[in-house]
């Protein structure tokens, strides 16, 4: 019976690009009293989950996380080319940190730039085509890697036990 565990359960591959800096910024955000994180992430979940679940409560929170880091990268992006005609625009954005991160993870794309020149009918303001790749074209992908790093920083922060305690005292609390 061990030899079948050992068959299905290893190696586990676990890539930690950036998982320790990641779980230290949300170590810091969540400890931060002036941080209302706890309470955006309760009120987007509707609550935490009373029934048997595939992922725990951190694992939703890591997610949580890791979509508003994504979400303010892009929010940074359209700012940064706000007022720029939109093919102005589409030369001066830099590729976003999420392609980088699926490129580490192997997880096969395109970038904005390439999806843009191979979709040459699209047309519109610079923010509606950054949400289109994102939330349209990048979809399936982007929950790939969602889940592959909540994978990844979940053992992070389940082994601080500081972090753990108070996490668990305000699930409770809820």
């Amino acid at each position: 019976m061990s030899t079948y565990l050992m068959k299905n359960t290893w190696p586990i591959h676990i890539n930690h690009y950036s998982s320790n800096y990641l779980a230290n910024v949300m170590i810091t955000m969540f400890t931060n009293p002036s941080v209302r994180l706890f309470d955006d992430f309760y009120n987007i979940s509707q609550g935490f989950s009373r029934n048997f679940a595939q992922d725990s409560n951190l694992h939703e929170f890591i997610r949580f996380m890791l979509e508003r880091f994504f979400y303010e990268e892009f929010e940074q992006k359209c700012g940064a080319v706000d007022g720029l005609g939109s093919q102005e625009a589409i030369g001066d954005i830099k590729p976003f940190w999420m392609n980088l991160v699926l490129m580490v993870y192997h997880i096969d794309h395109l970038s904005f730039q390439r999806w843009v020149e191979d979709n040459s009918q699209l047309k519109g303001d610079i923010d509606d085509m950054i949400n289109a790749y994102m939330y349209e074209f990048l979809n399936d992908k982007w929950q790939e890697l969602l889940q592959e790093l909540t994978n990844d920083i979940f053992p992070i922060l389940f082994a601080n036990r500081g972090f753990l305690l108070e996490f668990n005292r305000r699930v409770a609390r809820t």
